[in-house]
């Protein structure tokens, strides 16, 4: 299969053949683009940025360590499903990926909560494993940020915020009142390429 669908990439099997399956399914995904949160393009890189040069705080849901054991104990579990669903879906999910950033500039909850639960349905434990675990996590976190009584900012990808075991959910569900931002857009000239 990865002799097959790798020079879609531009890549050899030589170049990959020693990586584990989830290392080959990351470097796919990296290859189609520098939008993942990782990228200096991304929104994520676009908002430490600003936050930092206007002197606030920045600290994230997740130590450095609690994130690498995560990603390590996930795709150790689920690598060759994670593998298999990019060399084969990965045209859909990047149509995916198109449609829920179109939405999320929008501000389109409905549409973002549709795509999102079509990428959970075609791949549930990754879901269960990436999303929702952690969310149950993020609360406490988040709800420490609200009591300490200053303006704070969460950010992390749609697919944590939308849908029944989203931080929003999450959060309602403990009493919070959650309200969406009306008349905010973010256009080309104030923020990079992605949600």
């Amino acid at each position: 299969m990865l002799q097959r669908y790798l020079p879609r990439y531009g890549l050899r099997f030589e170049a990959v053949r020693r990586y584990r399956p989830w290392a080959i399914a990351l470097r796919l995904l990296a290859e189609r683009g520098p939008t993942g949160p990782s990228s200096p393009l991304s929104m994520d890189a676009h908002l430490i940025h600003e936050a930092q040069r206007r002197g606030k705080e920045v600290a994230g849901l997740e130590t450095v360590p609690e994130h690498v054991a995560f990603w390590r104990e996930m795709l150790e579990a689920d690598g060759e499903s994670l593998l298999r669903y990019t060399l084969t879906r990965g045209r859909k999910v990047d149509d995916l990926v198109d449609e829920t950033r179109a939405a999320w500039r929008r501000g389109d909850v409905e549409a973002l909560a549709a795509n999102n639960a079509r990428l959970r349905a075609a791949n549930p434990a990754i879901a269960r494993t990436l999303l929702e675990r952690r969310n149950r996590r993020w609360v406490t976190r988040i709800e420490a940020e609200l009591h300490r009584g200053q303006p704070t900012a969460i950010v992390a990808g749609t697919g944590h915020f939308i849908g029944a075991h989203g931080v929003i959910a999450l959060l309602r569900a403990r009493g919070h009142t959650i309200e969406q931002l009306q008349g905010v857009s973010l256009t080309s000239a104030e923020s990079p390429p992605g949600p």
